[in-house]
């Protein structure tokens, strides 16, 4: 029940209307995504110093472990050099050259090694440092989870299509855009364009099923019904996936499966599902747009994972295909009052995270990370992933 934008303005492009209802909307997304620009400053994406880098004037703040793969090179807890050479850049790092930033958590364990080793202490001052680096690559604690599919989880994936590449703008109402345009004929030319014109700039909630691509821009509220999204392209408009920025968004009980097989089976998980666990993904080439783009501005925003535990799904919230090496963006600066909570997986992508202030229950396990805090952000999760093991020679 999905119409797209010039299927929508087709029809009135002979009434000399098509262009000013154009002009009209660019000039609302301007507004809008200068409101959205002057409230987020998204980093370049993605020149790594740090296989997982904290940026920003703040802490960081993890009530559980923080575990790094990354073999690039720095110091271990006791200052000794490891790694793959001495590094930049390194497994993991702070804000480069100016001591603006802190990491605290229970444990922290680096499979390389860390730029500054004191810029990494215990959530509880006084106690011995986390940090451990120079250790075992700890295994992907997602590894066996399947791509969705009805055969594998009925209850929450829906293979219904949604509709292709779908965009709601959410304003005050149609008549807010079109009347202006029209003068004195928009009483006589209302009934015709207002059934047409709705589905695109009203918030009509969206349900679970395949899409090619969602974009949302909202000044106000809006609303994901709770399921399951597979979204398995990106937008020919913005080449993002699912792009939701602006207003009040309420996704609660939902996860996005983001996939770039634009032939992605949700009765049977095909192709994604024959992928091997341990498949290395192709390295990008050139400049990439992010996959996701997820940027809510007013407070009172609730987005959480799937709510089942019957379902292998349950606290998933976002789920990139393991080959797809692109980036995920989620800019969270004014949530105080709203919730951000569930596991985001993107085995091969770089997840870029940024925080004004607030505590998430959040999982992230991705391919690279970047925290960019504005004060303290915490990360409290209720359920902890399986701890990383080490092997110990007694003799």
């Amino acid at each position: 029940n999905q119409i797209g934008l010039s299927e929508a303005l087709g029809g009135v492009g002979q009434l000399g209307l098509l262009d000013g209802i154009r002009n009209s909307l660019v000039s609302v997304l301007s507004n809008l995504v200068d409101d959205v620009g002057s409230q987020i400053n998204l980093p370049s994406l993605p020149t790594l110093v740090g296989g997982m880098e904290v940026e920003g004037v703040g802490q960081l703040i993890v009530d559980g472990a923080i575990i790094v793969n990354n073999k690039w090179g720095g110091q271990d807890e006791r200052g000794v050099f490891c790694g793959i050479a001495a590094g930049p850049p390194h497994a993991m790092s702070c804000t480069p050259l100016l001591p603006t930033t802190l990491v605290r958590a229970n444990d922290i364990r680096v499979v390389g090694g860390v730029d500054v080793p004191a810029y990494y202490q215990p959530t509880t001052a006084g106690q011995p440092s986390p940090l451990r680096a120079n250790r075992l690559p700890t295994p992907d604690p997602l590894e066996a989870l399947p791509p969705p599919s009805t055969s594998i989880d009925s209850a929450n994936v829906s293979s219904a299509v949604g509709g292709g590449h779908v965009v709601r703008i959410n304003v005050l109402s149609v008549s807010s855009i079109v009347q202006p345009l029209l003068g004195v004929l928009w009483p006589v030319l209302k009934p015709v364009l207002e059934p047409a014109l709705t589905p695109i700039f009203v918030s009509t909630p969206l349900t679970p099923g395949v899409y090619d691509s969602i974009t949302v821009l909202s000044l106000g509220e809006f609303k994901f019904e709770p399921g399951v999204y597979v979204i398995r392209n990106k937008s020919p408009i913005t080449g993002i996936s699912l792009s939701v920025v602006g207003g009040r968004i309420t996704a609660d009980d939902v996860m996005f499966y983001v996939t770039d097989s634009a032939a992605y089976s949700a009765v049977n998980g095909s192709p994604d599902a024959g992928d091997a666990p341990e498949a290395e993904a192709p390295p990008l080439v050139g400049s990439v747009l992010p996959s996701v783009l997820l940027a809510p501005l007013l407070a009172g925003t609730i987005v959480s994972g799937i709510n089942d535990s019957g379902s292998p799904f349950d606290g998933m919230f976002i789920y990139q295909r393991r080959m797809d090496r692109r980036p995920i963006i989620i800019a969270a600066p004014q949530l105080l009052g709203g919730d951000l909570a569930g596991t985001v997986y993107a085995r091969s992508g770089h997840l870029t995270f940024l925080s004004g202030q607030g505590v998430y229950d959040l999982r992230l396990v991705c391919g690279t990370l970047r925290i960019v805090t504005l004060g303290d952000t915490t990360f409290s999760p209720q359920e902890l992933l399986a701890p990383a093991k080490d092997v110990f020679l007694i003799d």
